[in-house]
Order: C-alpha cells, then sequence, then structure tokens
C-alpha cells in the first residue's frame, strides 16, 4: 500500500510539473517593435545611396552610378531640423518632416526626392531598411534612377581630406590639402604638394566636393567612410574614401565609383 502511494504521489508530481511546462511553453512571446528614432538621433548619421540608371534611360544617363549622401541637420536660431541631400553637383534642403508607425516600429524621413524607413534592431542600434519615390516627384533621382545599394554611417569627428588617397582597384591617385581646401587627381602618381590647384569645398569632415581642373571639368562628390563600415560588405578593415564624377553639363555619371584608402 505505501509502495501504491508514492506511486500515486509520483505521478501526480509528474503531472503537475508536466502541466506547468506546457503552460510555460504556450506564453506567447512578446514582439519586439522598436521605439521612435528622434530627429535629434540623426543628427549623428548620414545615409549613403547609390543609384543606377532605369533601363529606359540608359541611352542618356549611361550605365553607371550615382551617389546621394543625405544629412539631417539642426537649425538653433530657427529651431528646426532640416534634410540635405547632396551629390557631384548640387545640394538640395528640405525641412525635416519625419513619422513613426507604433505598429510596425518604423521611422519614416522625407528627403526632397522622397522617404527613408528606418528603425532599431535587437539591440537598439539604429538601421535604414530602404527608401521609398515620391509620387510624382520630378527629381531625377526618382524619375532616371533605381535605388541600388543604401548604408547608414555614423559620424565621426576626424577630418580626412588633409590625405592622399590610391584608389584600391585600378589607377588613380587623390591628394588633399585642408587649409586652403585644394585638390588634384593623378592617374599613375600621387600629385605633388605644389601641384594642388584644384578647389573644393567642404561640407562637412566627412564629406566634400570638387571641380576638377581638366578640360571636362567634372564635378566630383568625395565621401570618406572610416575603419569598420567598409562599402557593400568590402574592406571593413580600412578607411575608405568614395569618389563619385558626373558629367558638368549632364547628370551622367563618369565611370564606376573610386574606392580608394589612404596612402599616409
Amino acid at each position: 500500500m505505501k509502495y501504491l502511494t508514492k506511486l500515486t504521489f509520483a505521478t501526480f508530481a509528474f503531472t503537475l510539473l508536466f502541466t506547468a511546462c506546457s503552460k510555460d511553453d504556450e506564453t506567447p512571446q512578446t514582439e519586439f517593435i522598436a521605439s521612435e528614432i528622434k530627429p535629434k538621433e540623426l543628427e549623428d548619421f548620414m545615409i549613403l545611396e547609390e543609384y543606377v540608371p532605369k533601363p529606359e534611360f540608359v541611352n542618356t544617363r549611361g550605365n553607371k552610378s550615382v551617389l546621394s549622401v543625405t544629412r539631417i541637420l539642426y537649425d538653433l536660431n530657427a529651431n528646426y531640423h532640416y534634410v540635405l541631400s547632396s551629390d557631384a553637383k548640387s545640394t538640395d534642403q528640405t525641412a525635416l518632416m519625419s513619422t513613426y508607425n507604433a505598429t510596425t516600429g518604423i521611422t519614416s524621413i522625407n528627403t526632397n526626392f522622397g522617404f527613408y524607413d528606418l528603425t532599431r534592431d535587437n539591440t537598439g542600434q539604429i538601421i535604414v531598411l530602404k527608401s521609398r519615390n515620391k509620387e510624382n516627384s520630378i527629381d531625377l533621382l526618382s524619375t532616371d534612377y533605381n535605388s541600388r545599394h543604401i548604408q547608414l554611417l555614423k559620424k565621426t569627428h576626424t577630418y580626412y581630406y588633409n590625405s592622399s588617397y590610391k584608389r584600391v582597384i585600378g589607377n588613380g591617385y587623390y591628394r588633399f590639402r585642408s587649409y586652403d581646401l585644394v585638390w588634384k587627381y593623378g592617374e599613375f602618381v600621387e600629385p605633388q604638394y605644389d601641384e594642388l590647384n584644384w578647389s573644393f569645398t567642404a561640407m562637412n569632415n566627412m564629406v566634400w566636393r570638387g571641380k576638377d581642373g581638366g578640360s571636362a571639368q567634372y564635378r566630383n562628390l568625395f565621401v570618406a567612410i572610416p575603419k569598420g563600415n567598409g562599402w557593400k560588405g568590402d574592406y571593413k578593415d580600412k578607411d575608405l574614401l568614395l569618389v563619385n564624377t558626373l558629367e558638368k553639363d549632364n547628370y551622367k555619371a563618369v565611370g564606376d565609383f573610386g574606392i580608394c584608402t589612404p596612402i599616409n
């Protein structure tokens, strides 16, 4: 009888344990919803986006990519945030308007040509999901180009335009001098210090734009990508300089992006 009692008790205890475990397993997991990304947070980042001409515009735009850099800035005097979108030829400014979807956890911000959708990962880090064109936009990036690659880049405080760079693939040297904002390109050798006589404009410490002094007077956009970021997942172990060149009188890229590393 004692044996039967012990067996009955053990069976009952096991049943309780199994039931408890089953209830725990059936507990619904809370879905992670990212909190809203505030404009102040976005001041620390830039969004790089590569655009490729649509098939129907290859005859006029070629088949090479255009680079766009979007930054969020704050006007202290006017007390508002605004968006700057730049390429090798121009910069467009628009007031920042952001929206937050509490169901999806997506924060959307506007640009002159469309929208960027951003969210947070499980660690709270900001990530960019995609870009969207505005309906009926007349901006060339909306009408003539498709997005190929998008990348979020955290700003640093280092100044990158007082160095020399060499292309990782192919020939090409770029040398910059910061105190008088001049530069020069050399196809096979690094330009000498006293040869730097093409001007450039610094948009911040990581982005600058320069017109070359050759007969074509190409427009160039330079973007520094600090070590640890890479471009399209490559070269994360190096500081990079990304170069995009456009024709002077046509919104058309000249050659592939230049991916460069510092010489000194």
